[in-house]
């Protein structure tokens, strides 16, 4: 599992396959990431995105970023209406996350 090539976000599925090669079950993987989180080496959300596990901030910091900046740019007068709660009280849904991960 090379994280560099990765930019720092890893599917929990790749994970699971590692932690395979290492003799561990599912269950030792979930308490393995638990863990690492506690420590603070690293964020997962399984209640927002499940499958995805974060191992450089600056790489989750970049992406929500574009989706702030994307929020900003509307061509013409057109606001997609996501965007425009975002821009407008600083809030999005859940369902604009998968936009910011769909190209892992």
């Amino acid at each position: 599992l090379d994280l560099d090539k990765k930019g720092g976000i890893v599917r929990k599925s790749e994970c699971y396959k590692t932690g395979e090669i290492l003799g561990m079950g599912k269950n030792d993987v979930d308490e393995a990431l638990k863990y690492f989180e506690k420590v603070g080496l690293l964020l997962h959300y399984p209640d927002d995105v499940p499958d995805l596990v974060f191992t450089k901030m600056d790489s989750l910091i970049s992406r929500l970023s574009r989706l702030i900046t994307a929020s900003f740019i509307t061509p013409g007068r057109c606001v997609i209406a996501p965007y425009s709660r975002l821009r407008e009280k600083g809030l999005f849904k859940k369902s604009l996350l998968p936009t910011i991960f769909e190209d892992l």
